[in-house]
């Protein structure tokens, strides 16, 4: 009941009316104090989101509310934990933080069960019978660490055959320290698991595109959209309260299109529901891009002058790129002086055509995408989606004239098209002008940080994971990102031994795919 003093107090008469339910029992003193903060805060005293609570502290000594952020999802959404009796009994949203208003969302509030939950282990176990029975012993830190083969592995220079895996909180919050960890082993054999199985097809279907496309990187405005597609996303209904708290505050001020096999939170929520066949979403996209382009509704001045669609190319490469003054320069060719010229010298650049340069025929970037976009019309699309051609045309009409919105995307790894699909989004969002503009695409300040010059993070060329997935032909192998190398090593010592493992907040039997391979170990 603390909860309803902290977060919706406003009269005197509120207080009463909640301490008579608190199970607390709170003298006729505490409670002339807190009336007391209250008549001062409701006479023109402003208080911040955390004085009420530190003046509730000291009315009522037992109970405390500590800053801290929720690692419950990637979201970090700002919290006071309230403590009773030194013993944590309810998390609540910080009131007024910009992450997320004061809300929390169910996962959240149930972090409490992380700290008291029975099945909580609070000491290290070593296993005392067969693999497949529980069977273990309670040991101490000192013996757990010494048990361990890690030091044998270092005295015969073999750190590599120790394989450490992390799940997204490892990934995410704690990287320094996975990092450093890694460092220290001195082994090459460490990944975090979220990005195969989690936003790496959608993150680089926009680094494609933009040059980044992390979560924390991209952001749907919202709060001054006019029309939103959301596809491959139940916003409405799934972990990081931050933009559905952000959607729900502005949802009656833009027409919203949900792409979505099944009625979700989000579809429920929709003024147009589509229905589409689970996969098929990048299929409608380029049918979109069909009526956007065909019927010239794209944003001619946003995509000359911030999109490199004027480029000439000689068949589908550039036709001439350099580098100058750390930039790269290209070609395209200007209407006004009826020449090629350097994009930055052009008064204005051709989006449509083709031309004669230098004794060779070039066409501009766009018009390479307009002829090749010809064939994904909507009737194609239709029979791909189950989306009527007609119900496809009037989105593509709508979400160009409105300058709308396809959403950033969260979680997509499940297709062969998702990079492409999310590549698709990106490019359709600059067609209308979208990006980095009032109720578009925004770019946060993380992503001024990366630029197209920053190395591509890439595995030691000695780890298992890399290894393998070059030996299979998959694609990004360089990053190491492909768990399932590990079963291979371990099993089959394959390139190399794998003989010890550290596993932090995944459990990779159960949550990868081939988690088959699981029952080998």
């Amino acid at each position: 009941m603390m909860f309803g003093i902290y977060t919706h107090i406003q009269t005197q008469q509120d207080i009463y009316n909640i301490l008579l339910l608190d199970n607390n029992m709170i003298t006729m003193r505490d409670f002339l104090k807190i009336a007391t903060i209250t008549a001062a805060a409701t006479t023109g005293l402003k208080f911040q989101s955390n004085s009420l609570a530190e003046a509730i502290t000291q009315a009522t000594t037992n109970v405390k509310f500590v800053p801290n952020i929720c690692a419950l999802c990637p979201a970090a959404c700002n919290i006071q934990v309230e403590v009773r009796d030194e013993r944590v009994h309810r998390i609540h949203g910080t009131p007024g933080h910009p992450i997320n208003n004061g809300k929390i969302c169910a996962r959240g509030n149930a972090g409490v069960q992380r700290v008291y939950n029975p099945d909580r282990l609070k000491k290290p176990l070593i296993r005392t019978g067969k693999k497949g029975e529980w069977a273990f012993r309670e040991t101490s830190w000192k013996e757990a660490v010494s048990a361990n083969k890690i030091k044998e592995y270092y005295s015969i220079s073999h750190p590599e055959y120790i394989g450490v895996v992390g799940g997204w909180l490892p990934c995410g919050f704690y990287k320094p320290f996975f990092k450093a960890f890694l460092g220290a082993l001195g082994t090459p054999n460490g990944t975090g698991v979220p990005p195969a199985v989690c936003f790496l097809a959608k993150k680089f279907g926009w680094v494609t595109a933009y040059g980044f496309g992390e979560h924390p990187e991209i952001l749907t405005d919202y709060e001054r959209a006019r029309y939103v597609i959301f596809l491959r996303r139940n916003v409405g209904g799934s972990i990081s309260i931050v933009h559905g708290w952000r959607l729900g505050q502005f949802r009656k001020n833009f027409k919203m299109v949900v792409l979505d096999p099944r009625f979700s939170e989000t579809a429920a929520k929709a003024d147009l529901w589509l229905p589409i066949k689970p996969g098929t979403d990048l299929a409608f996209l380029l049918a979109i891009m069909n009526v956007i382009i065909n019927e010239k509704l794209y944003d001619e001045e946003f995509v000359r002058e911030h999109t490199n669609a004027p480029m000439l190319l000689k068949g589908l490469n550039p036709f001439k790129v350099w580098d100058e003054s750390g930039k790269k320069k290209y070609l395209v060719y200007d209407i006004s002086k009826q020449k090629a010229v350097k994009h930055e010298d052009a008064l204005l650049p051709a989006l449509e055509g083709e031309f004669e340069v230098d004794g060779e025929k070039v066409i501009p970037v766009f018009e390479a995408l307009k002829r090749r976009i010809g064939e994904y019309t909507p009737e194609w699309a239709e029979k791909i989606t189950d989306v009527e051609a007609e119900k496809i045309v009037e989105v593509a009409r709508e979400f160009a004239l409105r300058r709308g919105v396809i959403d950033s995307g969260w979680h997509d790894p499940k297709y062969l098209n998702s990079v492409l699909t999310w590549r698709a989004v990106a490019l359709l969002n600059a067609l209308v002008g979208s990006v980095n503009t009032d109720g578009g695409i925004l770019f946060t300040g993380l992503a001024q940080f990366v630029t197209v010059n920053e190395p591509p993070s890439q595995a030691p060329k000695q780890s298992v994971l890399r290894m393998w997935a070059e030996k299979k032909g998959i694609a990004l192998a360089h990053i190491g990102h492909t768990l399932q190398g590990f079963y291979d090593a371990i099993v089959n010592q394959d390139p190399y031994p794998i003989k010890a493992m550290f596993v932090f907040g995944h459990n990779m039997l159960t949550n990868l795919p081939e988690r088959q391979n699981g029952r080998r170990l």
